[in-house]
């Protein structure tokens, strides 16, 4: 027989109980659940700004091209952002390598790749993350006020939580197509990205899988949306999530 068991609703002290009375009977197989309402914290914080997600990747990149290449030319830099704040109560290092260039065909775009590695702690739970990212960005002219992002955005570690004193292994995957950023404050404003996340439990051989959409309302606003599940409002800027 198998129990599920929705991880995350669940305290744990009554978790462990399951566990123990489980041992009493080799054939009863437990299969941990990880929740929907977890899922949604491990995508605010991929995505939020204050923890360097998506949303502080994107608002970096917009600026930096803001500065101009020429044709063809290519830029590969390395570098360390350091972040620590006692009011928001997170610190992070965000270490990465870009590569970017400017591709002049019939219609400009900036291609854009980056690898990093984030190593963060927040109040509520602490992280380490590979990061992969690629973008092809539109919109370039000085004339346009609006930027157009498409390609795709993966993290992948481990996520501890400080709450049910657990680890949980995330590999998350979130495909941009022309999501449109306000080039003034180098915010998203606008559209849809797709995502794939997978979470494994260390205490279970067990993969729980969300897919869903993430729809930008404005530049503080998103809501994320669990294929065949619920939808949480998101703020960009803090990564807080509230059941809709």
């Amino acid at each position: 027989m198998k129990n599920y068991i929705k991880k995350g609703i669940l305290g744990v002290s009554l978790l462990a109980g399951i566990f123990f009375t489980s041992c009493d009977n080799d054939d009863n197989e437990i299969i941990i659940v990880i929740s929907e309402e977890r899922a949604a914290e491990v995508i605010a914080s991929s995505m939020a700004y204050n923890t360097y997600g998506l949303t502080a990747n994107i608002e970096y990149i917009s600026f930096l091209i803001d500065e101009g290449l020429d044709c063809n030319e290519q830029i590969t830099n390395t570098d360390v952002i350091q972040y620590n704040s006692v009011f928001d109560a997170i610190a992070y290092i965000y270490t990465f390598t870009e590569n970017y260039s400017k591709e002049c065909q019939e219609i400009e775009q900036i291609n854009y790749a980056i690898e990093a590695n984030e190593n963060l702690d927040a109040l509520y739970f602490q992280s380490q993350e590979d990061i992969v990212a690629d973008f092809d960005v539109q919109g370039i002219d000085q004339s346009e006020t609006e930027e157009s992002f498409s390609g795709r955005y993966e993290r992948d570690g481990d996520w501890h939580s400080k709450i049910y004193h657990d680890t949980l292994i995330v590999d998350f995957t979130t495909n941009l197509n022309a999501i449109t950023i306000d080039k003034t404050i180098g915010r998203i404003v606008s559209g849809t990205s797709t995502f794939d996340l997978t979470l494994n439990y260390s205490e279970s051989t067990e993969m729980s899988n969300y897919t869903g959409n993430v729809v930008f309302l404005n530049s503080t606003d998103a809501r994320i949306d669990f294929e065949n599940g619920a939808s949480y409002l998101l703020n960009i800027e803090t990564g807080h999530i509230e059941l809709i």
